[in-house]
């Protein structure tokens, strides 16, 4: 079995699209390849995994869902700048949902913090990191 994170966007407790375009700024040059449902990440032979993009139109989506992460900080703070962009969450199996801001946490859907529990606010991707590595 593989593991996963996943990031969504959500408004009033509603899937919020956002542009594809964050993928671009928030991970750059390590988008090794791309398609219309996928982004393939590469930062060396150690590290590298695979996003799939959901959404409801070609130039948005309201989630994505990494593959394997690696351990490179690099992803991690691209995941970062993605919670950062609207009222983004990260979650996996096993941990507590993740939000840059407080602000974010009325906008997710109660179900979410039923289920994953009370979203903790993240400050950094090294952060992050650890928490996933310590659940």
């Amino acid at each position: 079995m593989s593991f996963a994170v996943w990031v969504q966007w959500f408004e009033r407790g509603k899937p919020q699209e956002v542009p594809r375009t964050l993928l671009d700024a928030s991970f750059g040059a390590a988008i090794v390849r791309r398609d219309a449902e996928s982004v393939s990440l590469w930062y060396d032979d150690l590290n590298a995994c695979e996003a799939s993009i959901h959404g409801e139109a070609a130039a948005t989506m309201h989630g994505v869902a990494i593959r394997r992460p690696c351990s490179n900080p690099a992803l991690w703070a691209g995941i970062l700048a993605l919670l950062q962009a609207g009222n983004g969450v990260c979650y996996w199996a096993g941990g507590r949902p993740q939000v840059s801001r407080p602000e974010t946490v009325p906008h997710l859907p109660p179900y979410m913090v039923e289920r994953l529990g009370n979203p903790q606010v993240v400050a950094s991707g090294d952060e992050m990191l650890a928490r996933v590595e310590a659940s």
